[in-house]
């Protein structure tokens, strides 16, 4: 005669119980505690941490920028104030604001997994051409789009682009609490403290402003839109400009686009 086999199980407070069920119900119960654990930090926490440095575009404090591949020419560079800190440093006025979360999770080896999104409204964004052989300088190459910090300041009167972004950034902190990182001076400079370490960038953001006579339109006369987008790791996404109508070649502008962490992504530049 066979006998049938059972399941494996055991006994917890009188009761037969499947090995299963109990490694399901232990499951349930970490995730459970993991979440419990997750604290909330407010976003200032972040967005006042960043633009310590002024090594790449000053007078605006250092924020990621996005620049095309290293043999691109002409190259092509799109700024985006998403952390508003050339706003407030600068006093440009121009009603930068950002608002979102930060969700912090202790790690077993004491570090802290932290989690920002950061959403941003009306800030300064400007596109430039540069030679990435000459060597590139951003700050005094020919703009096609909008206009940099400087340009503000020195005429107010001057139509700024402004975007509206979404940053998404996930990276280990040296501690739960501990202060956050500027990501610039940390993973581009190399500056970060020791546990510091980058997991995942996502990013969109879409401008509207002034097109330039390099942009191939007359000086002030066009409004014009640029779009970027970088989501984790991954390269070379589709991006498709947008327009009220038909975008000449000579008018838009379709670039893979890389930031100083060697992250692709595409940013488009087009008429309305």
């Amino acid at each position: 005669m066979f006998k049938r086999n059972r399941p494996h199980s055991t006994i917890v407070a009188g009761l037969q119980v499947p090995v299963a069920v109990l490694f399901l119900l232990g499951l349930m119960t970490a995730e459970v505690a993991r979440a419990e654990a997750a604290t909330q930090r407010p976003i200032s926490d972040f967005t006042s941490a960043q633009g310590t440095t002024m090594v790449f575009t000053p007078p605006a404090r250092d924020v990621i920028a996005w620049s095309t591949c290293s043999v691109c020419v002409p190259g092509l560079f799109a700024w985006f104030d998403y952390a508003g800190r050339a706003n407030a440093t600068q006093s440009l006025g121009l009603g930068t604001a950002t608002e979102g979360s930060i969700t912090e999770r202790p790690l077993s080896d004491g570090r802290a997994d932290v989690k920002v999104v950061l959403h941003t409204r009306k800030a300064l964004s400007w596109a430039a051409e540069f030679n990435p052989f000459s060597p590139p300088d951003p700050n005094t190459s020919p703009l096609l789009f909008g206009w940099r910090a400087q340009d503000i300041l020195a005429d107010p009167n001057k139509t700024a682009a402004l975007a509206d972004s979404n940053l998404v950034v996930e990276f280990k902190n040296t501690a739960p609490g501990a202060p956050l990182p500027d990501l610039v001076d940390a993973f581009i400079l190399g500056n970060a403290s020791a546990g510091q370490e980058i997991i995942s960038i996502s990013f969109y953001a879409t401008a509207s402003g002034p097109l330039h006579a390099n942009a191939g339109v007359a000086e002030g006369t066009v409004q014009g839109e640029v779009h970027g987008r970088h989501w984790g790791w991954v390269p070379g996404r589709a991006c498709r400009a947008k327009s009220s109508g038909q975008v000449s070649a000579k008018r838009a502008r379709l670039l893979t686009m890389q930031t100083p962490l060697r992250l692709a992504a595409p940013v488009c530049l087009a008429r309305r």
